[in-house]
């Protein structure tokens, strides 16, 4: 069954959180990772696996069964084109055995990410399901049981009441099926069980969320919930500084006293992103039941006057937006990935990026919190286009709620970016997001955004943008307009951003997305588009508009569209992916990529100075 929670303390959390797994003294962790049998329906095939049971039954014994590594997305991995662009169900299955040793234990059942929707079978019983890319969730596993078939079945279809939206048909062409789904977004519906698969081992009684806060300078304030069988507990709360030495130990629901002598979180280039350690311990007449160590870090993050404050010092956002994706891997969880690109993300001399289009992988979070990399988070809703629709209003809020529960002890989380390029001049927009907006104030107090595609006239926004603290702006004049027509960029930029900024002249106004299309290796002495040199160029001129901008202080960041190459839906004006990124899918750096090192590397050097 789905996991439930009985709450222990008045001082908990507005919503239940999905620790990340951990492994230490106390609390077992399996990984499920690996190769998972691996089943795909035909097309048009209208819930086939479930009418006929599937989950009852050995995977491995069909005929078209194959071995598929989790996490992975499927689509690359195959080698037929309808089974790359597969529209509707698959389904994976794998075996976990309990442990003579973990009789009396209660076991989670964690997935990191399933895209889209998943139903989780345990022993050829429904378990639970979850609809969304993105998020985690978990399901508990039947006490005394050995052996655990565990069966998914996923989703990958995208319609008008999903989020993000597509545009889903199917039907017959003479004596043929055809099934074909296109996302409301420019980047390929990359399907599957795309990141960590595990299984908790715990005690009966055990820690289930937990919130930390900071407060000023020195406050640290939390809230937790346990899962309790009523045996009377008492927790303590153990606080280590970043050297590991014991700061403060007290007993919940006691408060910390004021911290003394605090090693603040810096961002790169302001100071060392100095990390604290919480631990909590769950015990019951002298024995410890629970055992579990969450990292953050004492820092303010400020949005007013049209600017952010870190720790009361001003911060300006050099960066990218991006996307979590690779060769063979699609969107899934790659630590191989990760790590590179974070090591060209600091070759860049960046220091803030938005995970454009989704949450990006915990263990990402986790990263950018050791490296001292500014994130503004974002939900999957992508491209919204109808507001009117209660159901999705709901799923709407059921990832932010997601989102925030993940990732809220993160000091690189600084900001929530509710949506990127709603449409939202249509009807119920302003209504929808007014709801959305306080919703996601209940839950956690950064500042919150949205992010516009490009527009003469900002007030075609105005709608959604006034409940906001901050908004961005993507602009893509040289590309989508006046291509080839590099003496109007400057003035293009310039007068978008200012527009918006007439509007709202007090709050935090990012240019989140701009740039060209090149691709990799090809050169023309003039720089037609979809060269590098004509890549370099758009990029050249909108920096002209960007710096009067900054020094205008209309603007708090910037951010180039996009970090790397990655695949979109087959298109008759995408080769082969999008080609925006200043960095091959490969990871290997274009022409531009010295052109925006340099530049960064120069304003890193003038915020270090601040």
């Amino acid at each position: 069954m789905m996991r439930t929670s009985l709450l222990i303390s008045e001082l908990i959390l507005c919503c239940s959180g999905l620790l990340y797994p951990q492994r230490n003294e106390i609390r077992g962790l399996d990984s499920l990772d690996g190769l998972w049998t691996f089943v795909r329906e035909p097309p048009l095939a209208f819930n086939l696996g479930i009418i006929n049971k599937w989950f009852q039954r050995d995977l491995a014994k069909f005929s078209n069964a194959t071995r598929m590594p989790v996490p992975a997305a499927f689509n690359d991995l195959l080698t037929d084109r309808d089974a790359r662009n597969h529209v509707g169900w698959v389904w994976y299955q794998t075996i976990y055995y309990r442990r003579a040793s973990d009789a009396s234990k209660r076991l989670i059942l964690r997935f990191g990410a399933v895209n889209y929707r998943a139903i989780v079978y345990i022993n050829g019983q429904e378990a639970g399901q979850h609809v969304g890319g993105y998020l985690p969730f978990e399901i508990e596993l039947p006490e005394n049981t050995i052996e655990y078939v565990i069966t998914v079945a996923v989703n990958n279809i995208l319609n008008g009441g999903t989020i993000p939206q597509g545009t889903y048909t199917g039907g017959r062409f003479g004596n043929v099926s055809y099934a074909y789904d296109r996302a409301n977004c420019d980047f390929f519906n990359y399907a599957g069980i795309l990141r960590p698969v595990s299984v908790q081992v715990l005690d009966k009684v055990y820690l289930n969320s937990l919130k930390i806060t900071t407060e000023g300078p020195n406050i640290l304030n939390y809230s937790l919930t346990v899962d309790n069988t009523k045996l009377p507990i008492i927790i303590y709360m153990t606080l280590y500084d970043p050297d590991g030495k014991r700061v403060q130990q007290v007993k919940w629901p006691a408060p910390f006293k004021p911290i003394e002598n605090v090693q603040f979180w810096w961002p790169r280039g302001y100071g060392e992103a100095k990390l604290y350690k919480l631990q909590i311990k769950v015990t019951s007449q002298g024995q410890v039941l629970d055992s579990y160590t969450e990292s953050f870090g004492f820092r303010t993050v400020e949005f007013k006057s049209r600017q952010i404050f870190v720790n009361d010092k001003p911060f300006y956002c050099i960066g990218f937006g991006m996307h979590e994706e690779y060769e063979l891997h699609g969107r899934a969880y790659n630590p191989v990935g990760i790590t590179k690109d974070l090591n060209m993300f600091e070759w860049l001399h960046s220091n803030c990026y938005r995970t454009s289009h989704y949450p990006y992988t915990e263990e990402r979070a986790y990263e950018a919190d050791r490296r001292g990399i500014m994130v503004i988070t974002e939900a999957p809703a992508v491209s919204l286009s109808t507001f009117n629709n209660p159901r999705m209003l709901a799923l709407h809020k059921q990832m932010i709620h997601e989102m925030i529960s993940r990732d809220q002890n993160h000091p690189s989380v600084m900001a929530w970016s509710l949506a990127n390029e709603p449409l939202s001049w249509n009807s119920g927009a302003g209504a929808y997001f007014k709801n959305i907006t306080a919703y996601a104030r209940s839950l956690d107090n950064r500042p919150l955004g949205v992010i516009y595609g490009a527009s003469g006239d900002f007030s075609d926004n105005q709608k959604t943008a006034e409940t906001l603290d901050f908004f961005g702006i993507n602009h893509y004049d040289g590309w989508y307009t006046h291509l080839d027509m590099m003496d109007l960029l400057e003035t293009g930029m310039y007068k978008t951003m200012k527009s918006a900024h007439n509007l709202y002249p007090d709050k935090v106004l990012f240019i989140t997305e701009y740039g060209a299309e090149a691709l990799p290796g090809y050169s023309q002495v003039q720089g037609a588009p979809f060269t590098e040199q004509y890549q370099h160029d758009v990029l050249k001129e909108n920096f002209n508009a960007i710096d009067r901008l900054k020094d205008e202080t209309i603007i708090a960041g910037e951010m180039i569209w996009t970090f790397a190459d990655f695949m979109t839906h087959p298109d008759t004006t995408r080769a082969y992916g999008n080609h925006k990124g200043v960095l091959t899918r490969q990871r290997q750096p274009k022409r531009s990529a010295y052109l925006v090192r340099r530049r960064y590397k120069n304003i890193f050097k003038e915020l270090q100075s601040l």
